[in-house]
């Protein structure tokens, strides 16, 4: 489907997801303005004998930017002056003013005080693959670049819009947006605006500087060679196993450019240019040299392909080896709107969610504050910046938008969001893939979600693939009319919110895993579930929970080679094996479907299976930040969040260990009191919370990096303090009234509220030699 066709509705009414009618939609879909037929298109002349106007732009018909035609150089050949060469110092090498398409030097004409630059091409017929033929790709070039010039110095007003499908993904794409500046086509937009007709394109408002092409001229190579002193002469070279050299005897045709002298580029001018000619229609080449820009302004003009150039490459069985299509990269494919924006609810129906067999209680959730868009782009910055392969999501028919019921909500996501995001984890080069949670084994607990990765299986042979693949990151589909994640503050609504947080975290429990999501028809719901620890005097009087044979569903995850505990938490006097009698406490991040450009509900989907698969997925008591390092065994760090490894920390790099005691924990610790002096042994603390208390585990105290160390974090406290003590940075564990951590002898101390001080960053206590600096209390 063409990218008009795109703006078309697919049925009787357009409603917006609160029901209101919106702007009157195309009745038809728009038929493609021209069929890519590459070879007729190759018979096709591209040189036009007529004059250049430099005085008058030409017309942008529909015609001409069909079959683009260069016209003839306006100037006076007879007068024609070599000036030199580009390079002041040409020399045998990279240095020399030829490349792989031609031979360039500076020309003047006449009186005419400005410097050209003649281009000599060196094959003057088409090619054999998979070599392009290089003339007509910049004849193509320059014409259709002067039309487009032509068409943004019209009124919008009077002529109509130029209106685009941004990020084409096909060649056919590609040319319906080259041919949205024609006149014929703007005026089809100007009466669909006239007319109230909405259109999803968008509009091209600014076009960059572009070098300027006067014409193509004829030229023979004797009087290139007799013109020119020998050391001007264009030397025999051999570029990409292909000899290149002008012959006296052969009649060249030449391209005049504006000559353009050195000068700095500036990035951002240059990305705004590639982008326009990307949404121009324009493809490039693989290699683009930084040289090829001067001033921010390309100079070398077969670094971007005419639409057409590419169906002529694929008439005469040219590989794609040499070209590619602008694809977008996969964070602008994830970032692109959603279908999933236009869902209408009006017709969904309403009630209580189900209701899971679960001993799993949820209480509330707080907000995940380090699931950003920044987070995500810093960690997955190299997998983002790929190129997506894969195509956009399906044009929707009217019936596809109408939600009525869950089952309707999951048929939305899997045709459109949800391949989309398949397709982004497959271009990272990843196995990751979400589908229906049936395919993982388990008898009890079926999510309507599952996403599975090669390299994560259950240990054991099961029966087929649904025996054995594991379910890293559970999900489930609910309806907008009877769940979203505001209504856990609606007292009459409560109950429904924590029905359907409760059946999610089972599951996540039942795989053991940290990560999970809600998904609706409004929005995505992403979970992280941390452990919360049940102090023994609790514990021991707790009932044991009794469940349905949901418990047998825990898998054992001895084969998953990163699904390993932290810390060693057999001291715990009450000690559970599987994640189903566990506390857990809920962070959650809520995106909606109509989020635009920066933390979207595809690419919130696709950094938790990244998470999932990559990194750390085991639950824990507490986890570093999601884009931090840690220091393993034998040198080298491992990030936390994506999994990669370095042989040693950059400046840029947060270091963290995992600390499964810190957070929120709350423990019941006998320990020594900080009143006592540092340097006596403390007594026993008497036991006024009850029941026997477990160790406080080692990871209570953390050491803190040296100054000026490269693996230093980025808030990490100063070794040393203004008391002239030693600073030693602690975990402290409230149990009771008593605030729990480990001193510098790693024995237990106790102390009171009041012992602390509020400082930046955190809390101090000062000791005689020490002093002990935590970030939060309990």
């Amino acid at each position: 489907m063409s990218a008009h066709e795109r703006a078309a509705s697919s049925g009787n009414g357009n409603f917006n997801r609160v029901g209101q009618v919106a702007t009157q939609p195309r009745l038809d879909p728009r038929p493609p303005r021209c069929t890519l037929d590459g070879a007729k298109l190759m018979r096709q002349e591209f040189l036009d004998e007529n004059l250049m106007d430099y005085e008058n732009e030409p017309e942008c018909t529909l015609q001409a930017l069909k079959r683009p035609r260069l016209r003839r150089c306006a100037f006076d050949t007879s007068t024609m002056v070599f000036v030199g060469p580009i390079n002041r110092q040409p020399r045998q090498g990279a240095e020399q003013d030829g490349g792989l398409d031609g031979y360039n030097w500076k020309v003047r004409f006449g009186n005419d005080p400005r410097l050209f630059v003649l281009k000599v091409f060196w094959d003057q017929r088409p090619q054999r693959p998979p070599y392009q033929y290089a003339l007509q790709r910049e004849c193509h070039n320059a014409a259709v670049l002067q039309l487009m010039r032509a068409a943004m110095s019209q009124d919008d007003h009077a002529s109509g819009p130029i209106l685009v499908q941004p990020h084409p993904w096909s060649r056919a794409e590609a040319f319906e947006n080259m041919l949205a500046f024609s006149n014929e086509a703007r005026l089809e937009e100007k009466l669909d605006e006239e007319r109230g007709v909405a259109s999803p394109l968008s509009r091209i408002t600014w076009m960059p500087r572009i070098r300027q092409c006067y014409g193509w001229v004829k030229i023979t190579g004797a009087r290139i060679f007799d013109e020119l002193p020998p050391n001007w002469w264009p030397s025999c070279r051999t570029l990409e196993k292909k000899r290149r050299q002008i012959y006296r005897e052969i009649d060249y045709t030449a391209l005049v450019y504006e000559y353009i002298d050195e000068g700095d580029n500036d990035k951002e001018i240059i990305d705004k240019s590639l982008e326009f000619f990307r949404d121009a229609g324009f493809s490039h080449t693989h290699i683009s040299l930084a040289c090829n820009w001067k001033l921010s302004v390309l100079i070398d003009m077969s670094d971007i392909i005419y639409p057409v150039n590419r169906t002529l490459a694929a008439a005469v069985g040219y590989v794609d080896t040499k070209l590619r299509y602008n694809m977008p990269t996969i964070l602008e494919a994830l970032t692109e709107p959603s279908v999933a924006r236009d869902l209408n609810n009006d017709h969904a129906v309403t009630g209580p969610n189900s209701n899971i067999d679960s001993a799993i209680y949820i209480e509330d959730w707080s907000e995940w504050q380090d699931f950003t868009y920044e987070n995500i782009t810093a960690i997955f910055k190299k997998q983002l910046g790929l190129r997506y392969q894969g195509d956009r999501e399906p044009e929707p028919l009217a019936q596809d938008l109408f939600i009525l019921n869950e089952d309707s909500a999951d048929d939305a996501m899997r045709r459109f969001p949800m391949p989309i995001i398949n397709y982004a984890l497959k271009s990272a080069k990843g196995t990751e893939h979400f589908g229906r949670g049936s395919r993982c084994a388990s008898k009890d607990y079926i999510p309507d979600w599952s996403v599975v990765a090669n390299d994560h299986f259950i240990e054991g042979e099961g029966e087929g693939l649904s025996g054995r693949f594991m379910n890293i990151l559970p999900g489930d589909t609910k309806v907008s009319s009877k769940w979203t994640s505001d209504i856990e503050t609606d007292p009459i609504r409560a109950l429904e919110w924590e029905k359907a947080v409760r059946q999610v975290v089972t599951y996540m429990a039942a795989w053991s895993v940290r990560y999970g999501f809600i998904i609706t028809d409004v929005e995505v719901v992403v979970l992280r579930i941390i452990r919360q620890y049940a102090p023994s005097g609790i514990a021991a009087g707790r009932f044991r929970r009794k469940y349905s044979r949901a418990s047998d569903a825990t898998i054992t995850l001895g084969s998953d080679p990163i699904s390993e505990p932290s810390s060693d938490w057999s001291n715990l006097s009450f000690q559970d094996n599987k994640a189903l009698d566990w506390d857990f406490r809920v962070e959650f991040r809520a995106i909606s479907w109509s989020a635009k450009n920066r933390l979207t509900a595809k690419l919130a989907l696709w950094a938790l299976a990244m998470m999932s698969s990559h990194g750390d997925h085991f639950i824990d008591y507490s986890y570093p930040g999601l884009d931090t390092w840690r220091v393993v065994e034998g040198g080298g760090l491992v990030h936390n969040t994506s999994g990669a490894v370095l042989s040693k920390a950059g400046k840029d790099c947060t270091i963290q260990q995992p600390n499964p005691f810190g957070g929120d924990i709350s423990a019941n610790t006998g320990d020594n009191d900080a009143s006592d002096t540092e340097e006596e042994e403390g007594e026993e603390e008497e036991e006024d919370q009850g029941g026997e208390e477990p160790e406080l585990p080692e990871s209570s105290r953390y050491a803190l990096p040296e100054v000026g160390s490269s693996s230093r974090s980025a808030d990490a406290v100063p070794t040393q303090t203004t008391t002239g003590n030693k600073r030693i940075g602690v975990q402290v564990v409230k149990w009771g009234k008593k605030y729990y951590y480990r001193d510098y002898k790693d024995g237990r101390k106790a102390s009171k509220k009041e012992d602390w001080q509020a400082v930046e960053g955190g809390y101090l206590l000062t000791g005689k030699k020490h002093d002990y600096f935590t970030k939060k209390l309990g």
